[in-house]
């Protein structure tokens, strides 16, 4: 939600506010303003993420959690926060109204995470697995599932498609957005 936060709103106000037409006198192009503002956006909501997790980290310190599964929910963290960016440029791009930008983002965010899960449970019979995961691949809460050494162990080469796939998504996103 931060990283939709932050950037779904962007380009929408900008254009509401007539500063992006301003911008567009300038020799910046689409993809560099689209760039920028994603710049913009990852800062704040990095930061934000770099701030919790040490938090997260604690199990870490007390043996409850591996290394491993707290290198890999880092990953999955950042990377779920770049296909949010990306997903919220995108709206803002398509959007002259921050909120309906922001809002849309969220209900586009919240598709990708749950509706591939949803069609895969449905075609699988109700016995999704790491193993037979296809459209889930593309959500995150499947990645974030799979941060855990026991679902990991069973099929690491799915976890990685899903960070493969949030990340293919997110660069989609950006690309469309310019």
């Amino acid at each position: 939600v931060e990283g939709a936060r932050h950037s779904a709103r962007g380009l929408s106000e900008e254009r509401g506010q007539g500063a992006l037409e301003l911008l567009c006198l300038t020799r910046l192009g689409g993809g560099d303003l689209v760039l920028g503002k994603l710049f913009s956006g990852a800062l704040s909501s990095l930061y934000s993420l770099l701030a919790i997790l040490p938090v997260l980290g604690l199990p870490l310190l007390s043996g409850g959690v591996s290394g491993a599964e707290f290198a890999r929910l880092a990953l999955a963290l950042v990377l779920t926060l770049f296909l949010a960016l990306c997903a919220g440029l995108y709206m803002s791009a398509r959007s002259r109204n921050g909120l309906k930008a922001l809002f849309a983002t969220l209900g586009l965010l919240a598709a990708i995470a749950g509706l591939p899960p949803l069609l895969d449970l449905l075609l699988h019979a109700g016995r999704l697995t790491a193993a037979n995961a296809g459209l889930a691949l593309v959500s995150p809460a499947l990645a974030l599932r799979l941060v855990l050494d026991a679902n990991y162990g069973a099929a690491p080469h799915a976890f990685w498609l899903c960070q493969a796939a949030a990340h293919l998504l997110g660069c989609a996103f950006l690309l469309a957005a310019s």
